[in-house]
């Protein structure tokens, strides 16, 4: 693309200057140009001719298409959701996608501003949800509900920008729903022992301690096999998660999507032996109907339990202790017991699967808010000594309390 600079003489002698700029052939293979004038310098033309070509490059560098947003949307979530998401996370997103596609799925993808969305979500916040007695219009969506809606839109307008559909992200000027962070409901160690009491004598006792004692992820657990542990080091390798689906159970990788290992104590690994002697004997008590998953945590006919189905029996047996928590609050227990006992943060996030050390501090912040009393006592008990020996020592020839003066400096003033 290519353009020149225009000089012309006007009546009583004024110079105007302008462009002609070349934007390629029509149908019949004539040149078609674009004309500017009217500016006052050479200067302010040259700068308008190269904005001009700029515009013009851009534009053709993003592809013309007349795609609604919910045709590319559906495509995104299909392709992209089968290449990187399970099938638990792509229901998911599939559910959260049709919120969007119900506000803005009408509107052609290049023309999605960011006003018509940040109105959108507004609307979801207000009645997005379903309709009842009580909201007729529709319940309010959670602020939550509403971030993970527009966090999938933005992942979808990404690929958009980086395929040239669209020049910009328009969820980047997107103002979203603020949340309130609550702090997890930590069970105390009189819960935990409420909690034993309540389940000894059941098949749940070894899945309660064990999941206290490695802090894993429900569908982790309920994944685990016989072979996943090494009974002589206490090592326990979690490498596979169990999700639920429409469709049925899902057996994928962890959702870090890497597999760790955690180590358990002498008296957890006790307690998983007398556990797998429970298993051998159902195993016979079934005979040819067991089936035979090699689980550490199965139904008694060897079949893997449904995670809600484990959640919520955990729940019930919490309930009639007196304990106000859930299965995922012995994770919380796990980790708030060591990071109590001073184990290191890494540690602790390792143990627990988190992407990051960043991830751990932002869930546990408040359980380590005694830390810094810790430190200060700490500090105190090293300089202390040293801090009240100083403050006593007093000048030679001095007598009586300290004489705190404050010298200041004369400076010259300016003129």
């Amino acid at each position: 693309m290519r353009g020149t600079i225009t000089k012309i003489r006007l009546k009583g002698g004024r110079i105007s200057w302008g462009y002609v700029c070349d934007i390629g052939k029509d149908r019949e293979c004539k040149r078609k140009q674009v004309t500017r004038q009217g500016f006052a310098t050479r200067g302010e033309a040259d700068h308008a001719l190269r904005d001009a070509i700029a515009a013009h490059e851009k534009g053709h560098r993003i592809q013309k298409d007349s795609r609604l947003f919910e045709t590319f949307f559906t495509d995104w979530l299909t392709q992209h959701g089968i290449a990187h998401w399970g099938k638990m996370t792509a229901e998911q997103n599939l559910k959260r996608g049709n919120y969007a596609i119900r506000m803005f799925g009408d509107v052609p993808i290049q023309k999605l501003s960011a006003m018509r969305i940040e109105q959108d979500l507004h609307t979801l916040l207000m009645k997005g949800g379903q309709k009842t007695k009580e909201y007729p219009d529709g319940r309010p969506l959670s602020p939550k509900t509403v971030r993970e809606v527009a966090a999938l839109v933005s992942q979808c307008l990404d690929k958009a920008v980086k395929w040239k559909i669209i020049e910009h992200n328009p969820m980047e000027d997107v103002e979203r729903p603020k949340t309130h962070e609550k702090e997890v409901q930590i069970p105390q160690i009189d819960d935990f022992e409420n909690l034993l009491n309540r389940v000894t004598g059941t098949r749940y006792f070894s899945f309660v301690v064990f999941a206290a004692a490695a802090g894993c992820r429900r569908g982790e657990q309920l994944a685990l096999k016989w072979p996943d542990i090494d009974f002589k080091t206490g090592l326990v390798t979690i490498s596979k998660s169990v999700s639920q689906t429409s469709a049925g159970l899902d057996i994928k990788t962890p959702k870090s999507g890497k597999t760790r290992f955690v180590r358990i104590s002498r008296e957890t690994i006790e307690v998983l032996l007398e556990h797998r002697g429970q298993i051998e004997h159902e195993k016979e008590l079934f005979g040819e109907d067991y089936k035979d998953n090699n689980l550490v945590f199965c139904t008694p006919d060897g079949a893997y339990y449904q995670p809600d189905q484990i959640s919520n029996r955990i729940a019930e047996f919490m309930q009639q202790a007196g304990v106000d928590a859930s299965l995922h609050s012995l994770r919380h227990f796990n980790a708030s017991t060591m990071l109590s006992k001073k184990v290191p943060i890494p540690v602790v996030s390792k143990r627990l699967g988190h992407a990051n050390s960043q991830i751990t501090l932002k869930v546990y912040s408040h359980v380590m808010k005694h830390d810094e009393v810790t430190a200060a006592d700490l500090w105190d008990e090293a300089t202390a000594e040293i801090v009240s020996r100083v403050r006593k020592s007093k000048l030679p020839g001095e007598s009586g309390s300290a004489d705190v003066r404050f010298c200041y400096i004369d400076r010259p003033k300016l003129a």
